[in-house]
């Protein structure tokens, strides 16, 4: 993977390419809020984002289109993502002390 992603304010995601100097942005605004981390998942193709509007986005990585929205769970914003590869799920912990699985 060449690819550098970043995110941050008002939802959006970049995906910068390396080596053809290129970048890219999702088109579906699913975050309301800022994007707190975001987690590549190369072996799925995937990309997660967590954001403070309680919602978790997966995008498929190549093209940052929308796969899925998991927004049923925390109460509070998601600040942390990490990928629980024995189970192929993803985890996420919010602002709410909580901890939830999700498959992907």
């Amino acid at each position: 993977m060449n690819r550098i992603f970043t995110a941050g304010l008002e939802g959006e995601i970049h995906a910068y390419n390396i080596e053809l100097k290129d970048v890219c942005k999702n088109e579906d605004m699913v975050h309301t809020g800022d994007i707190l981390d975001l987690l590549p998942i190369p072996e799925m193709g995937y990309i997660a984002s967590a954001g403070m509007d309680k919602k978790i986005a997966l995008w498929y990585m190549d093209t940052l289109k929308l796969k899925h929205v998991f927004s049923l769970g925390h109460q509070h914003g998601v600040h942390t993502l990490d990928w629980y590869a024995d189970m192929k799920m993803i985890l996420s912990a919010g602002l709410d002390h909580d901890i939830y699985l999700w498959n992907p």
